[in-house]
């Protein structure tokens, strides 16, 4: 399963859950009816079409409607939500892609290290490639920080995005895997790295063409919305 917390990602639920779709992943989505408490910089109060989106392209997907007051709070709502359904509940954010042939040797690192472990990190300064409206648009993440927890069993729950309720946990460096980081940002903000660089922001380069083409489909069908 996937728990899928969300405010204002219309740009990104529906690629996102495509994605899980290919993997054939279940995702729950907590849904907040305003921004985290702790994101509250980065959002607008005003609901996106987010909700129109899921109502409209994915009636079969659960969501869970709440007021959430953490980025926290809302994944483990999620977690919760699967109870022993599962053995594996996928924590990335709907801005998070991969490529099918990553996701495949995330499973194999998850199987190679489950028995002994509850929580699977990621070197994201090796693994996380972020596509943010400033100058490190396409490039690694800044060096530095706690492992993100990318999946985790269903009996554990997240204190923070980098840690769990277990102290069970390993973190996957493979270099030759990727994560791509489309980090959201409201355009306007009074902040150097929201400001779109010079060119062609939505030809998502240098991502993989896989995520570059569901990405491109999801922008068309907002167009039209």
């Amino acid at each position: 399963g996937a728990a899928v917390p969300v405010y204002n990602r219309e740009r990104f639920i529906g690629p996102y859950l495509d994605m899980l779709s290919n993997f054939s992943v279940e995702p729950v989505v907590t849904l907040g009816n305003k921004s985290w408490g702790n994101h509250v910089i980065d959002e607008s109060s005003k609901p996106d079409r987010t909700e129109l989106i899921l109502s409209k392209f994915f009636p079969d997907v659960k969501v869970l409607r709440g007021d959430y007051a953490h980025h926290r709070d809302s994944m483990n709502v999620g977690i919760r939500y699967f109870n022993d359904n599962y053995d594996l509940c996928v924590t990335n954010d709907c801005d998070m892609f991969i490529t099918s042939e990553d996701w495949g040797r995330m499973i194999e690192f998850i199987s190679l290290n489950y028995e002994a472990n509850d929580a699977f990190s990621v070197n994201h300064n090796n693994m996380i490639i972020e596509y943010h409206y400033d100058y490190r648009f396409g490039t690694q993440a800044l060096q530095g920080g706690d492992p993100p927890i990318f999946a985790i069993k269903h009996h554990v729950e997240m204190k923070h995005m980098t840690q769990s309720s277990s102290h069970r946990e390993v973190v996957w460096d493979d270099p030759n895997a990727k994560f791509h980081h489309m980090r959201f940002c409201q355009k306007g903000r009074n902040d150097r790295r929201c400001v779109e660089p010079v060119g062609n922001l939505h030809d998502y380069s240098p991502a993989p063409k896989e995520i570059v083409d569901v990405l491109k489909k999801w922008e068309r069908i907002l167009e039209t919305l």
